[in-house]
């Protein structure tokens, strides 16, 4: 069966051309690492701006809102060295991801079938995406809902529409904004939700700082929580492993990314790893200060969710306009990680828009089109009625983001260059691999637990 394969494109400056190619792949007589570079392509030096975006986006999610929460677990140190080491090694397992990709391979799926045979994404990689994606949508248009439900509070005092009926608005959004073809022609989403980001981070660090001066609230903080007589602090304390490591889940795009700057060009890798090497520069220091600020401004008290604290000593204007902020930040972030998740449906599904590939089909668009409306839904539904934002996060991190971000990038290198690379470092990966599946183990139990004890006290309530 022929497989045709289309370099994506953005729409470039007059003095900066761009030329489609595409490549036809056979399964048996041509393998996808010997397509040869074009190097007749002219190449814009500001092109990796592009990969730029989307990574911040990706990377510097709203789920940095949980952090302070987190290290109220944690603690100080154990905070600090947690975020440490997650930032450092998820960048090195980036860098590992964006070498192993190679020419043609535009996803996730199609990097992992070329190194460990044909059909292997099928039972890893695809599974643990849409463990990713699904979850991810959920959790934003459950955030974005909270952020127009509290303007709605904000402006007059009162509820004028309930939580669901926002939670609705918010998904309608997200729709809206995932109707792009896809992720190379959504940049535009990503620069607004980049900035978002930036302010989201500004506010939390400053209102933080705000909330340590104010005499009235220090006074009352609390670090050293009270101990429990259950186990209740100890699940929770294993979720909040996962609540970090939702902030990187960056991976499961990162090839949909690299393919979006014209991989046929000899700098896209080169290109792709200085988006993601500047995104990191700036996310990490930002995960680490909010974390540590938010923790010191109010104690093991302080909300899943930073902003929720902030609520009640920031002024109502300083407010609404951070929750409006949030919403952009979450409608875009959950658009972009939309984009991957309907590509990987459409190659699941083998549908395509193409009229020239094989798999064509004239109702394919409106089949897609069906497909991302009940994504949607089904997300909106989950945010409604698992309104459990710290707990959504560390389940997901366990099942999807520790495999996509830190077990597959390794073991696929390890396939690739195992034969020629020093034992050191093979070691090193070993113990890594192993350290990774241990931890997920422990945080999915640990968030498992939580929610179980979160729901029996619903009930008894």
């Amino acid at each position: 069966m022929n497989k045709t394969t289309k370099s994506t494109q953005f729409d470039m400056t007059a003095d900066t051309s761009f030329s489609e190619s595409s490549a036809n792949n056979n399964d048996d007589d041509k393998d996808i690492e010997s397509l040869k570079i074009d190097d007749n392509v002219v190449h814009s030096n500001y092109m990796w701006v592009y990969a730029f975006y989307h990574s911040i986006v990706a990377i510097i999610g709203t789920g940095i809102l949980g952090f302070p929460y987190a290290t109220s677990y944690l603690g100080w140190y154990g905070g600090t060295i947690f975020i440490t080491a997650a930032s450092a090694f998820c960048y090195y397992t980036a860098t590992l991801l964006i070498g192993l990709q190679q020419v043609g391979q535009g996803t996730y799926s199609e990097v992992a079938d070329a190194i460990m045979g044909k059909g292997y994404s099928r039972y890893t990689v695809r599974p643990a995406q849409y463990l990713m994606f699904f979850p991810t949508v959920a959790i934003m248009i459950l955030i974005g809902g909270q952020a127009l439900s509290s303007i709605d509070l904000l402006v007059d005092g009162k509820q004028t529409l309930s939580l669901h009926t926002w939670t609705v608005i918010d998904a309608c959004l997200v729709m809206v904004l995932s109707l792009l073809p896809d992720l190379n022609r959504a940049w535009q989403v990503s620069v607004m939700g980049a900035l978002s980001a930036l302010v989201i981070i500004g506010y939390c660090i400053g209102g933080s700082f705000v909330t340590m001066f104010d005499d009235a609230v220090s006074e009352t903080v609390e670090f050293d929580r009270p101990s429990a007589t259950d186990t209740s602090q100890t699940y929770t304390l294993l979720a909040s492993f996962g609540d970090i490591l939702f902030g990187y889940g960056f991976h499961a795009i990162l090839p949909d990314i690299q393919a979006s700057l014209q991989n046929r060009t000899k700098d896209s890798k080169k290109d792709t790893k200085k988006a993601v090497t500047l995104a990191f520069a700036l996310s990490y220091p930002a995960y680490l200060i909010v974390a540590l600020v938010g923790y010191a401004a109010f104690g093991y008290d302080v909300n899943s969710n930073l902003l929720k604290s902030l609520d009640d000593v920031l002024a109502k204007s300083a407010m609404c306009a951070v929750w409006i902020f949030v919403t952009f930040k979450t409608a875009t972030e959950a658009a972009i990680y939309n984009q991957a998740a309907f590509t990987l449906a459409r190659d699941t599904f083998g549908l395509t828009n193409d009229s020239d590939d094989i798999n064509h089909h004239p109702k394919n668009r409106m089949l897609e089109l069906m497909m991302r409306f009940v994504w949607v839904v089904l997300a909106a539904l989950i945010a409604i009625y698992v309104p459990i934002f710290s707990d959504l996060t560390a389940i997901t991190a366990a099942i999807s983001i520790i495999p996509l971000s830190f077990l597959l990038p390794i073991i696929m290198w390890n396939k690739k260059h195992g034969a020629t690379a020093g034992k050191w470092r093979l070691w090193c990966h070993y113990f890594a691999l192993f350290f990774c599946v241990v931890l997920g183990i422990m945080i999915l139990i640990g968030a498992i637990a939580d929610v179980s004890s979160s729901i029996k006290e619903s009930r008894i309530e």
